[in-house]
């Protein structure tokens, strides 16, 4: 008989941590059931040290892995203004689409971006929640520009070994799983429009993945597989239960061994 395929190993991701209370209480309390096992937190989020104190009072049993939820769309920037990401007064443009149309176009200041990575890790090391995990908020870390930002801020941030690079999983026909794919001078135009939307972003969004190489050079890893109820946009895909028993047989049909799974 054949052995049977041992099981992909699940890490639940809580984003946007740190943005307001009522998000933070979910998160805590998704951590305090043992579901949660990290929370990406943005460095400017207005309810910062609430999320701290919070995850302070967590039994050290239920106490997740903490990410840097990287921002560079809205509010201010920490560090000062930004090429191509914010204004003259450093403020962020508000507007997610706009900013990957800049990145795209070759418009974002990669030095400017690793001066802002850094700001937001330090202040959540000044909140007590020291990073060991960067992704993006509305998965800024993958665009042009700002993946080789972060990559160049690794050098000042030794403790961040983990980032969110894994094979995102469509689910457009129930029953099929797929890993799609688009040429690369096709991304821009698939995925300023359809971002949010079903296989066409999601073959977007891997591509802008199987690019960023250098964040694996840079010492990052990452889960195998990246799945997430707002991305498989298909019917019948939209309880947190379906996505995970997707993303689990795609991972072991493609013998894959971890699934990172995003939640919000």
């Amino acid at each position: 008989m054949t052995p049977e395929r041992s099981r992909p190993l699940l890490i639940v991701v809580a984003d946007d941590g740190g943005i307001d209370v009522a998000r933070n209480r979910g998160i805590v309390a998704g951590c305090a059931a043992g579901a949660v096992g990290a929370v990406s937190v943005l460095g400017t989020g207005a309810a910062l040290g609430d999320l701290a104190a919070r995850l302070r009072d967590l039994p050290a049993r239920h106490a997740p892995d903490v990410g840097l939820h990287l921002n560079l769309t809205e509010g201010r920037a920490l560090s000062g203004p930004i090429g191509g990401v914010t204004d003259a007064a450093g403020a962020f443009c508000g507007d997610k689409r706009e900013l990957w149309r800049r990145a795209l176009e070759g418009g974002v200041d990669a030095a400017g971006v690793r001066r802002e990575v850094v700001a937001q890790a330090e202040r959540l090391a000044e909140a007590g929640l020291p990073p060991v995990r960067i992704d993006g908020h509305q998965h800024v870390h993958v665009l042009p520009g700002v993946r080789e930002g972060v990559a160049a801020a690794m050098a000042q941030l030794a403790a961040i070994r983990w980032t969110r690079l894994g094979r995102p999983v469509s689910a457009d026909v129930p029953g099929q799983v797929l890993f799609p794919r688009l040429p690369p001078d096709r991304v821009a135009a698939a995925w300023l429009p359809a971002q949010d939307a079903g296989r066409l972003a999601q073959a977007a969004l891997g591509t802008l993945h199987d690019e960023c190489g250098l964040l694996r050079d840079a010492g990052l890893r990452s889960a195998d597989l990246f799945a997430g109820a707002d991305l498989l946009a298909a019917p019948g895909f939209s309880t947190c239960l379906t996505v995970i028993a997707t993303a689990a047989a795609a991972a072991r049909a493609a013998g894959l061994a971890s699934i990172e799974l995003m939640t919000h």
